[in-house]
């Protein structure tokens, strides 16, 4: 599809922002801790806690508060619905249906969106028992989220090469 290019800008910044994370050191640390129960899907489940500690504590990196940014994210998903690959477009009308992005700020809502990521997982993957390990860990993945956000921050604000 051709994209508009503040749509084009916004997937090279994901791309970019994923190609960082992939390679943190820290979230490799986060990572590696699941890794014996969560295999493969510890990826997953370590990207779906940091959106916990981003959404839990948007107030430290927001002056929009959480509530009226996810309705303007759901409002513009809505708007261009017509955009979004047919394989994404089911998911993206349970998130704005459940209010997935605002529900991320609490351990019941990351305990609800990991169960259903267990249910589309092609291979057993036990997600639906991960938020017991965020219960457990809070602090240590909140000072590893801590210091990988900061990163992350300093990373997007470099010049693009």
């Amino acid at each position: 599809m051709n994209y508009p290019d503040r749509i084009k800008e916004g997937i090279l910044l994901h791309r970019r922002i994923d190609s960082f994370t992939d390679k943190h050191e820290i979230v490799r640390k986060s990572k590696l801790r699941l890794m014996p129960e969560f295999h493969k899907y510890s990826t997953v489940i370590v990207d779906v806690f940091y959106d916990h500690f981003l959404a839990a504590n948007w107030e430290e990196y927001s002056s929009v508060p959480l509530r009226k940014f996810c309705d303007s994210v759901y409002a513009l998903l809505q708007k261009n619905a017509g955009m979004v690959p047919v394989r994404s477009a089911f998911f993206l009308h349970y998130m704005t249906t459940n209010d997935i992005l605002f529900h991320y700020r609490s351990i019941e809502g990351i305990g609800k969106a990991l169960r259903g990521l267990s249910y589309r997982a092609r291979f057993k993957s036990n997600m639906h028992l991960a938020h017991l390990k965020l219960q457990k860990d809070l602090d240590l993945y909140k000072a590893e989220f801590d210091i990988f956000f900061r990163d992350l921050q300093k990373e997007v604000a470099k010049p693009r090469e």
